[in-house]
């Protein structure tokens, strides 16, 4: 008789544990730990989660601080620091309210997170918290994400194949695909997660969830970093594959 096989929930922490393994992350992780060696510190990762780049920077003896709204991440982040003999200071503060005790001369969001505030006064009064928190003359680096792909190729409710992702000590294999809505005139899409575990040909974990976010075009970005005070704002294509899947880095200064 075949084993009978119960389907549970995925947990937080095996969601955040495959994410971090995919390529998408890695790219991101190893392109930053380059990038920022050009600038000063102390240095802010915001949404720092378990701090993956932030833990690669400090190993370099780079002074960085990490922020992220989720504690049960900032406190995987800290447990992981303290494992492996680093320090670095985190703080768990919702991005809308927070005030922290230091100033700092480089701050950087990661891997398109900016996004996923997908109410515009709500960005606004987030980058308004981190021109406070730079020093004068501090540098602001993050990345945006436009979903081309699913703009020029939309249909409501059609569920796309995502990334796949094995655990060769294992044998699980980690699928995640999605489908979405989009609000054109708002530029807001809505998205729909699934998070599947295989092991042995047969599911054995599942998670879905549903989630907002907002993009913005590259001038529509420069216009509220100005209006904010920031200055030099330039920015740049970063991963490339073709014309339309690449994102843009922004990089501004506080100059006052």
């Amino acid at each position: 008789m075949a084993k009978e096989i119960t389907i549970r929930e995925l947990t937080e922490n095996e969601l955040i544990e495959w994410y971090y393994k995919s390529a998408e992350t890695k790219k991101y992780v190893e392109f930053y730990v380059s990038e920022l060696k050009k600038y000063q510190q102390p240095m802010l990762e915001i949404n720092c989660g378990t701090g993956e780049i932030l833990k690669s920077l400090v190993a370099e003896g780079i002074v960085c601080h990490g922020l992220d709204c989720a504690a049960d991440q900032v406190k995987i982040c800290g447990d992981e620091l303290t494992r492996q003999n680093l320090e670095s200071t985190l703080y768990s503060f919702d991005y809308n309210h927070f005030s922290l005790p230091n100033k700092y001369n480089t701050i950087f969001i990661p891997q398109s997170t900016l996004c996923m505030i997908s109410d515009l006064d709500a960005v606004k009064q987030f980058l308004k918290n981190i021109y406070e928190s730079l020093e004068n003359g501090g540098t602001l680096l993050f990345d945006l994400f436009i979903p081309w792909k699913d703009i020029t190729d939309f249909h409501s409710n059609k569920w796309s194949s995502g990334n796949a992702i094995e655990n060769q000590e294992t044998g699980e294999i980690f699928v995640y695909s999605y489908s979405c809505d989009l609000d054109l005139a708002k530029q807001i899409r809505t998205t729909n997660s699934k998070y599947e575990l295989y092991k042995d040909g047969k599911l054995i974990s599942v998670h879905f969830d549903t989630a907002q976010s907002r993009w913005f075009t590259d001038n529509e970005m420069q216009i509220i970093l100005e209006d904010i005070g920031f200055s030099a704002v330039s920015y740049s294509k970063i991963f490339q594959e073709n014309e339309l899947d690449y994102s843009t880095l922004f990089v501004a200064t506080k100059l006052n």
